[in-house]
């Protein structure tokens, strides 16, 4: 499975978890495959495809979500915790629209960067 966290007080940080199990006698090879699945999103521009899916996947999301004072609590409350403009709950559409296969790409050279990884195993 794949997790991601992020929090931006008291510092920024964010994290990315990859959990699997596995044989032990394959754990070099999939740990290999694990590798090679992350340099090829650092270094491959993302398929236009999932691309246009985390899109409409954002836009339901938004769509449900801007009916309830929840949403709106949250994305205030987040944002000013932040020290960043609520009115960007606002713009989410064009953020989206932002969103290109280089721009994923980009991100992940940024945020995916192996000077900053830990690499637990616990065996039986």
């Amino acid at each position: 499975s794949v997790d991601e966290s992020s929090a931006f007080a008291p510092n920024g940080r964010y994290g990315l978890q990859i959990d699997f199990e596995c044989d032990p006698g394959r754990l070099d090879e999939l740990l290999a495959a694990t590798w090679e699945i992350v340099e090829d999103v650092r270094t491959r521009p993302f398929a236009l495809g999932g691309v246009v899916s985390m899109r409409e996947k954002n836009r339901r999301t938004r769509e449900t979500g801007v009916r309830t004072n929840v949403f709106w609590a949250a994305g205030i409350a987040g944002a000013l915790s932040r020290d960043e403009d609520p009115r960007a709950l606002l713009t989410a559409e064009a953020r989206d629209a932002a969103l290109t296969p280089d721009a994923i790409r980009d991100a992940a050279v940024r945020w995916l960067d192996d000077s900053r990884v830990i690499q637990a195993v616990q065996r039986p």
